[in-house]
């Protein structure tokens, strides 16, 4: 038979693994809301760099092929009634498509036709963009050696 002192040994142990146990669940649960709280705040942190025009749009992955193009081809929603899209007073990047230059003097089309060729097919797809309107515009890098 067993004595009182030994089940309340194991009553008192088992008490303390549930005390415990119930210890580590606020402790994740604590660590899970810092987590999405972190999450909420990237998040918002996007959706701003996306809402003011984020310089590059597109997978962090992918940063190298923006930095190192050698011309760009992009199109942005214009907001405003200035005659002259070049001088809107605000544009919001629709999307950026950067072209490098395979520095190949065999490669037909030449650099400068590939760049005309894309900004034609996007200017071509934005034509009717059921916003106000749509610039688009071709940049070519300039590299200071």
């Amino acid at each position: 038979m067993i004595k009182k002192a030994e089940l309340e040994a194991q009553l008192a142990a088992k008490t303390a693994e549930c005390i415990q146990l119930v210890e580590e669940a606020k402790k994740e649960q604590a660590r899970l809301s810092d987590m999405y709280l972190q999450l909420i705040d990237e998040s918002k942190e996007t959706e701003a760099r996306l809402s003011n025009n984020a310089e590059f749009v597109c997978h962090p992955n992918n940063f190298l092929w923006h930095r190192e193009a050698d011309a760009y081809v992009s199109a942005y929603v214009v907001k405003g009634d200035n005659a002259d899209l070049n001088d809107a007073p605000k544009k919001e990047l629709i999307c950026r498509i950067p072209i490098p230059d395979t520095y190949d003097d065999d490669l037909v089309p030449k650099h400068a036709d590939r760049v005309d060729a894309v900004f034609k097919a996007v200017a071509e797809a934005m034509r009717d963009w059921p916003e106000d309107r749509v610039l688009v515009e071709k940049t070519f890098q300039e590299w200071s050696v």
